[in-house]
């Protein structure tokens, strides 16, 4: 029986005059594919080369990947072989590599190789004629290709070390630990586990492949490859995929949950775990403001998780009179929390003054002599990138971090005092 030639996949055609291409795409997404997920990973060139071969001795051949899944069509046919060959670089990136990628395409389909697609830094290719020659004859020459996959992961890695290390230390345009107790410990444990999923990953790809080019440069044959990336792959590929759907619904719950949480009146009468402008042993006398445009109103919002049993966001304004009468405005922004360790607490606390003191442009950071404060565990003292005079304190388990919108450094040391004794140590 003649084996069956899978077409392959074409976009939507991009005019609708184009009848014959419109009906060859109706009919190609009127196929019906079986799906599998595969036992290895691509740079597993010996796995995944050996399972393909299975797959069509079993008369179902390969005709796509997507999502990292192998799309089969059934078929007949037992001289079909599969290779796996270096991918050359993405067409898009300019006409000349287009014209390359295409070159290579074509000198392999004269020799009998049909260009399947691509899965990971691999091109997939088919022989139906047994007669075909191999695509590598030489181990040495293909050790050298194999020279190009392991870069990139290297790459990679490298990349993934300055985004999260260096480009976090150097300019902190984030704040790691106040998002993960912001997101909960769901959110922080899988974000965890991804990343490090994902090094292993590429260290173990990368390791894998020097070994395979050492195992080629010495003109020991491919087949004999002691691969050991099969045993747990699939496990290992449907738990990456749970645990990044879970991560995403975490990540746009906790976004989700943040913005549209209630603001609520800062009254006399609101039950907030620490001083206020209102409440501080001051000579002076101060009056709230009311609600205006620039939203310097008084309010708070309220939120916790399993990882801050309490989180407060507070806005305070008004202004403080003194007994002949003189004004001065003042604006209060103050961050709470009351995190699970004392150890999250103490580490947010050094992150907020790093955050003000590591940007490297439009920055008014100046570091401030914290005053001399009783019962507090981390006391510090700044202004930070905005110009705002701030005051972070740690007592316990407490996190108090206020931002005085007052151009008065004394103010602020005066009460240092007693924004500390307004926190409660054991919570």
């Amino acid at each position: 029986m003649k084996k069956r030639t899978p077409r392959k996949r074409r976009p939507f055609p991009c005019l609708p005059c184009d009848i014959q291409g419109v009906q060859r795409w109706l009919e190609d997404m009127a196929m019906k594919y079986i799906y599998r997920l595969p036992p290895c990973p691509a740079y597993d060139i010996t796995g995944m080369e050996g399972w393909l071969n299975t797959m069509a001795q079993n008369e179902l051949f390969l005709h796509h990947f997507t999502a990292g899944l192998a799309a089969f069509i059934p078929g007949s046919g037992n001289s079909v072989r599969y290779r796996l060959d270096v991918a050359p670089p993405e067409p898009a990136l300019g006409l000349k590599l287009q014209e390359q990628a295409e070159a290579q395409r074509a000198f392999y389909a004269q020799a009998g190789w049909e260009y399947i697609g691509k899965h990971g830094d691999f091109a997939v290719y088919r022989a139906d004629d047994p007669r075909a020659a191999e695509l590598h004859t030489d181990p040495k020459v293909r050790a050298m290709s194999l020279e190009a996959v392991s870069k990139w992961a290297r790459g990679v890695l490298f990349r993934l070390f300055w985004w999260m290390v260096i480009y976090g230390f150097l300019l902190q345009h984030y704040s790691l630990v106040k998002l993960c107790v912001r997101m909960g410990a769901g959110f922080t444990l899988l974000g965890v586990g991804l990343l490090a999923g994902y090094t292993l990953h590429l260290i173990k790809k990368v390791l894998t492949m020097r070994r395979l080019r050492r195992w080629l440069t010495a003109e020991l044959p491919l087949g004999a490859f002691p691969g050991n990336t099969r045993s747990r792959h699939r496990a290992w590929a449907v738990t990456s995929v749970i645990a990044s759907v879970l991560f995403a619904g975490f990540l746009v719950t906790g976004f989700l949950r943040a913005e549209t949480l209630e603001q609520h009146p800062l009254s006399a009468t609101a039950k907030i775990p620490f001083a206020t402008l209102d409440r501080l042993d001051s000579t002076l006398r101060f009056e709230p403001w009311d609600s205006n445009s620039l939203r310097l109103s008084n309010w708070y919002t309220e939120d916790s998780n399993t990882l801050s049993r309490r989180s407060i966001d507070l806005m305070q304004s008004g202004t403080f009179y003194d007994d002949s009468g003189t004004e001065e405005f003042a604006i209060l922004r103050a961050e709470y929390y009351e995190p699970v360790s004392p150890l999250l607490a103490r580490a947010m606390a050094w992150e907020l003054e790093w955050d003000s003191r590591s940007r490297l442009f439009n920055t008014r950071y100046q570091h401030l002599d914290a005053p001399t404060i009783t019962g507090a565990d981390y006391v510090s003292m700044y202004y930070d990138q905005y110009g705002y005079a701030t005051l972070v304190l740690v007592r316990g388990g407490t996190l108090l971090a206020v931002e005085l919108g007052l151009d008065d450094t004394a103010f602020l040391s005066a009460h240092a005092q007693a924004f500390t004794d307004s926190l409660i140590k054991d919570k």
